[in-house]
């Protein structure tokens, strides 16, 4: 009789117990997918762009892709806003999670050692809302390079 009424008591914190679990392992599922969603853009910048660094990093909406000690930083503006616009379009082509952004930023990184001290310049420039990069084509959400592929 006593082991059914701690049963019964324990109960709604055992309900509450699984509930929280089964959020967090949601939470994580979500999370995992963003991260491989963002690696996976990555690493498909970095072969259309051939570069052996660049960053990506999604905040409350915002994607940033940043060209980390690239020759680009140096090219002339025009050309620079070419190439923003050009990866803000490839973002909208292959990432997955694009619908749910507000805004893609495109941007240039260089560090310096000097000793043991590093600077680091950081200069974001470009910004396109999702509204002026349009919505994504429906069947190219991938960063892989088959789906990149020009059709035949």
């Amino acid at each position: 009789m006593i082991d059914s009424v701690r049963r019964r008591a324990w109960a709604p914190a055992r309900a509450v117990t699984t509930a929280m679990l089964l959020g967090c392992a949601v939470a994580r599922c979500g999370m995992e997918r963003t991260l491989r969603d963002v690696m996976m853009l990555q690493q498909g910048l970095m072969r259309e762009y051939q570069e052996p660094a660049i960053g990506v990093n999604v905040t409350s909406g915002v994607l940033t892709v940043v060209f980390q000690n690239s020759k680009r930083a140096s090219l002339p503006e025009r050309e620079r806003a070419a190439l923003a616009h050009q990866v803000a379009e490839f973002v909208r082509d292959h990432y997955a999670e694009y619908g749910q952004l507000s805004r893609v930023q495109i941007g240039f990184t260089t560090a310096h050692q000097y000793g043991p001290l590093t600077t680091t310049r950081s200069d974001v420039p470009y910004s396109y809302t999702v509204t002026d990069l349009g919505p994504a084509p429906a069947a190219a959400t991938s960063a892989t390079p088959a789906a990149h592929a020009a059709p035949d």
